[in-house]
């Protein structure tokens, strides 16, 4: 499969638990619906410092 080279970063607030192997297949499953490379990212494992850089631009869909 072929991507286009833009990356979209998804934050995700994820309740309870989940397997690094459902994590995986959730970050597979929208790069081939999005036909796009995706980073697929849980919103408690971003570093405060990092924060304020990595959602400057966030939209918010919920």
């Amino acid at each position: 499969m072929m991507f286009i080279l833009s990356i979209l970063d998804i934050v995700v607030e994820i309740p309870g638990e989940m397997s690094l192997l459902t994590f995986s297949k959730i970050k597979i499953e929208l790069e081939e619906t999005l036909n796009k490379k995706v980073d697929l990212i849980e919103r408690s494992a971003i570093k405060p410092s990092l924060r304020k850089h990595l959602l400057k631009d966030e939209i918010d869909i919920s």
